[in-house]
């Protein structure tokens, strides 16, 4: 995968929500403590090549598309492939929880926004 694979935010391609969750809903990694996170792969079947990399627990992805328990994300922050396909769960133990958290500098469209582009402002 690379970013001009991507659908545009809030795109779903023969995905569904589960339990009510959107395309472009916030995931954070759960699962993976013990392994260096969890695997990666470059499609939605679970036999797709792996990308090599884990995406680490307690990074945070924005959901893409969701088939089944196999969810397509862009990664907000954490270590990893910045896209690719994960598995939410694995024999009922969750890798993936629903968050409420927000990278601090999220521009909202799946692109976090560096810090260098956010502006101060001073009290004189």
């Amino acid at each position: 995968l690379s970013p001009g694979d991507l659908p545009r935010s809030g795109t779903v391609h023969r995905g569904r929500a589960l339990a009510g969750v959107m395309t472009g809903a916030v995931w954070e990694v759960v699962g993976g403590s013990d392994k260096g996170g969890i695997i990666v792969r470059s499609g939605a079947a679970t036999k797709s090549p792996e990308l090599g990399a884990r995406l680490s627990t307690g990074a945070l992805v924005r959901q893409l598309e969701l088939q089944g328990d196999r969810l397509r994300y862009l990664r907000l922050t954490g270590e990893g492939p910045r896209c690719g396909w994960v598995s939410s769960k694995v024999k009922e133990k969750p890798l993936l929880s629903p968050s409420e958290q927000r990278p601090l500098a999220d521009a909202g469209d799946g692109r976090p926004e560096s810090a260098t582009r956010r502006i101060g402002i001073a009290v004189l």
